[in-house]
Order: C-alpha cells, then structure tokens, then sequence
C-alpha cells in the first residue's frame, strides 16, 4: 500500500508539470462535457468519449500507474502516458461540430475565431522550451552537428566511432546513421553509468578531472577514432602529446581524431 501512496504522490507532480504546461487539458475536460449534451452523430460522440474516459482511468489510476511504473515504463518516463490521451481530436472534433451547428457565416466565423483564440491562449510558443530551437539549415540538426559529421566523411575513415559530449549525443545518428558512437541517449538518462564508459564520459563532459594518458589508452581500449570536446575546455588540447590530432572546429566544440587509426 505504501508503494502505491508513494507512486500516487509521483503521479500528482507528473501531472501538475503536464498540466501546468497550458491549458489544453482543461480544453479536453471542456470538450468532453460538450460532447455529451451533443445529439448530433451519436456514435463518433460515444466513441470519443468512451475511449477518453478508459484513457483517464488508465493514466490516473496510482494503482495501474504503479505497475505500469516498476514493470514496463520506469517513473522517468511514465509521463509519456499522457500522450494516449486523445485531447486533440476531441478538440477538434468538438470544436469542428460547434461551427457545424451554427447557421450563417458569420456566427461560423465568430465561433472559430473564439475557438481559435482560445488554443492560441491556452498554448506556449514552443520555442519557449529548452528542449527546442529554431532551425539552423533543411536538416533541423544543430549546425555544429552537421560540421561535425561532415568533417569526419571527408577524412574518410571507413565504420568510424566516435565519443562526444552529452549535447551531441542524440543529433549526431540522425544525419548519418552509419557513425557508431561510444554511448547514445540510453546512457546519457542513467543516473549510474556503465564502469566501462563512465570515465571517457566523465572527462567529456568536464565532470572530473581530465587526464589525458589514461583518456587516450581508454579511447584505444574502446576502439574509438574521433572524440569531440566543447571548444571551452581548455585541457583538451593536451590529448595531441599522446597521438591524437585536431580534424577540425566548430563553434562550440572541436573534434580530434587519433592519429594511429589506420585509413
């Protein structure tokens, strides 16, 4: 019973940063209520609804969220249920239903435009997360990304492998899947790292001390061609004493390719 107090507390706070994020889910609520007193197209009405309410039982239920939590999911990504709920088609079937009862265009035109005005102010402009930014070039992949990658075909190394900093770690296969990286996005979100790789991510990403021998011989254990470090981090250039040679820079990071690596 504890677990499931404890995994109810955990679900209040996923659910207050979901719904704190705008006003869509209220929107949903509304809609759903709309729905109901709705007689037109009974059946599309009851489908909505029906399907919304298993999804809200399923996604807030503490119990099922405990189970779903500690033997599918994992709490750090539980958040992801929220998706199966079908907020913007009941909205949009709501919404698209309220003009198609109206008689005339202009009461037509009044409700989209209330309507319209409501999801403008109900949303965040999505620029306004971290997590998103406007596109630098066609690929919508960081610039220094591309650089990078473009950097390393041209010196026409064949399967390379590459150990790079925890903000690459996740652009750099979607320009070229055929790059093999040390460690991916999956050891990037692990509170503890795997011992075998913890030590070339530490250094990497400036969190311990840089010891550029041990580095070295690590980066040949592991087999690794290139590593890229944040042009800010003033030691990497100590890593050219033990065989390895800068390829090139970008403007936030600089790639080094060991000079041993056979072409």
């Amino acid at each position: 019973m504890e677990h499931i107090r404890s995994t109810g507390k955990v679900l209040l706070e996923m659910i207050s940063k979901y719904q704190i994020s705008g006003m869509y889910f209220f929107l949903f609520l509304l809609s759903l209520a709309i729905l109901f007193f709705m007689k037109k197209e009974k059946e599309n009405k009851n489908f909505l609804i029906s399907t919304s309410l298993i999804a809200l039982f399923v996604v807030y239920n503490p119990v099922l969220a405990w189970i779903l939590i500690h033997y599918f999911l994992g709490e750090d990504v539980y958040w992801r249920m929220f998706w199966i709920l079908p907020m913007v088609f009941t909205i949009a079937y709501t919404g698209s239903n309220l003009c198609a009862g109206c008689k005339g265009w202009v009461k037509k035109g009044g409700v989209m435009l209330v309507i319209g005005a409501l999801i403008v102010w109900s949303g965040k402009l999505a620029y306004s997360n971290e997590f998103f930014s406007v596109a630098e070039n066609p690929y919508k992949l960081p610039q220094d990304t591309i650089q990078i990658v473009e950097m390393i075909q041209e010196d026409g190394l064949e399967k390379p492998r590459l150990a790079v900093p925890i903000s690459l770690c996740t652009t750099i296969r979607q320009y070229d899947g055929s790059l093999h990286l040390l460690y991916g996005r999956s050891v990037v979100i692990r509170e503890k790292k795997p011992r075998r790789l913890e030590r070339i991510y530490n250094q990497i990403n400036g969190l311990e001390k840089f010891q550029p021998k041990k580095f070295a011989k690590r980066l040949r254990w592991r087999k690794v061609n290139y590593v890229v470090f944040y042009k800010d981090f003033e030691k990497h250039e100590k890593l050219t004493k033990y065989g390895f040679e800068v390829v090139g820079t970008t403007d936030s990071y600089i790639l080094y390719k060991d000079a041993r690596a056979k072409d």
